[in-house]
């Protein structure tokens, strides 16, 4: 039994030397460059911009120059992001006269969940991208 104890820790060990090879940000970099790319389409082909959407891009913008500068504060970006999502969680509830009740009910579970979803996946993968960068976190 402690042999099978010993080969799994050793395995473990494993995984997490590769885990530090790969940045744990590429998905959610990926996601923001094509939320950009829609946003520059929307931009030029409907000529429709609010302020939410130019705030947005800022924060998307920012989070990409930290991310390909390898910053120790771009993992941050992702509880901002679940941050805003909770802001607006309550803002929701002012569907419910043009949407019927289930479907307000849906997209305010989902508002939450992302929300906090992106709160905790920042903290999560915080270990990881420090390990990443090669950063010394204190």
């Amino acid at each position: 039994m402690h042999e099978i104890v010993d080969r799994f820790v050793g395995r473990y060990q494993v995984w997490r030397d590769q885990s530090a090879q790969h940045n744990p940000l590429n998905l959610p970099a990926l996601i923001v460059v094509i939320g950009v790319v829609q946003t520059i389409y929307n931009l030029i082909a409907r000529h429709h911009v609010n302020w939410w959407t130019a705030f947005m891009t800022i924060m998307d913008v920012a989070f990409l120059v930290l991310y390909f500068r390898k910053s120790p504060f771009a993992w941050l970006m992702l509880p901002i992001w679940g941050a805003m999502i909770l802001i607006q969680f309550p803002s929701m509830f002012n569907l419910a006269s043009r949407y019927p009740p289930r479907v307000v009910l849906l997209s305010g579970i989902l508002a939450f969940v992302f929300g906090a979803g992106f709160i905790v996946w920042g903290f999560a993968i915080r270990r990881r991208y420090y390990s990443y960068i090669g950063y010394q976190s204190c």
